[in-house]
């Protein structure tokens, strides 16, 4: 895992977070989204990296918050970030198991 790839997408969902202009907080939540999709797909073809995972499966959650509460946009490309970060956890505590 590379510290420059997780703090791209940390940083963008931090901005996105403080974000107070309305007319800026979409780009912004767009960014931080294909942020944390880029990283969820490097982190794929990992085993490692559970504890990212997970952050990044509440950084979405946040995200989609924001859209919801205060852009009231939701968009279902979160929802597959979601889904595969899950799917991803899912597939790494399998592979845990069965190494046991």
């Amino acid at each position: 895992m590379s510290g420059a790839d997780s703090i791209t997408w940390r940083a963008m969902h931090a901005l996105a977070k403080a974000e107070l202009d309305s007319m800026q907080l979409p780009a912004l939540v767009r960014q931080a989204e294909a942020a944390i999709f880029q990283r969820v797909l490097e982190l794929s073809s990992s085993s490692n990296g559970l504890r990212e995972r997970e952050e990044i499966v509440r950084a979405a959650n946040e995200l989609l918050e924001i859209k919801l509460t205060r852009i009231d946009e939701p968009r279902p490309g979160l929802l597959k970030v979601l889904n595969v970060a899950t799917n991803a956890r899912t597939y790494n505590s399998g592979l845990r198991n069965s190494a046991d």
